[in-house]
């Protein structure tokens, strides 16, 4: 009895019994794992289904569940989800960024109507943790945030970090394209690279050129 009332909820995806430290968010139908962040949608007999959705998925500031969070709850998602900034930022290698704007402003990189992300990433426990968009238009900044389980490892990191760079031109209908393979632009953009990696000898194999 007990192996088919077993079978049959992991046939039907559904769990009954929530775990006793999931946090529920009323509002929008979910539970929130303080965790790890993921979501898992509650179901009226008051279980919850077992596949679970992203916390970046769910909680996108401009998307439609965390429109819909009461002002408490949306407390509640930002005390657990949590900027690395604090951390981070005083081990990310500014001068190495600035040397890439540098190389890039002297390439002529952005006359040319091309944006440069660079994303810095800690290679220990393979996460980006900071992104940056430059163009003549644009200069965004955003640190990653994380819940308590990849926080706390986040936290203990030795600086460890990779810097992943892209060059983008803005797409006929939104959006961003790559630099075409094998164009002149492309060429410049690798030489540019390299230009960046002989002003870092000591980071020259945590710089790579990423095409998306």
């Amino acid at each position: 009895m007990k192996i088919l009332k077993s079978f049959k909820v992991f046939e039907s995806g559904l769990l009954s019994e929530v775990p006793t430290h999931f946090i529920p968010l009323q509002s929008v139908g979910y539970y929130i794992d303080p965790n790890d962040g993921m979501t898992y949608a509650m179901l009226k007999n008051g279980g919850y289904e077992d596949e679970p959705y992203p916390s970046d998925e769910v909680f996108e500031e401009d998307g439609e569940p965390w429109q819909h969070l009461s002002d408490e709850e949306k407390e509640i998602v930002n005390s657990l989800w949590r900027s690395c900034e604090e951390v981070v930022k005083p081990l990310i290698d500014w001068n190495l960024i600035d040397d890439i704007k540098d190389v890039a402003l002297a390439n002529e990189i952005f006359d040319k109507g091309y944006t440069l992300k660079v994303e810095v990433k800690e290679r220990d426990v393979a996460e980006n943790i900071y992104v940056e968009w430059i163009a003549h238009d644009k200069d965004d900044k955003h640190y990653y945030k994380f819940f308590k389980q990849m926080f706390s490892q986040i936290e203990n990191t030795n600086g460890d970090f990779s810097y992943k760079i892209s060059v983008y031109r803005k797409g006929p209908a939104g959006g961003y394209l790559p630099i075409p393979k094998g164009s002149k632009d492309e060429i410049d953009v690798l030489e540019m690279i390299e230009q960046v990696k002989g002003m870092n000898p000591d980071k020259e194999l945590r710089i790579f050129y990423i095409k998306w």
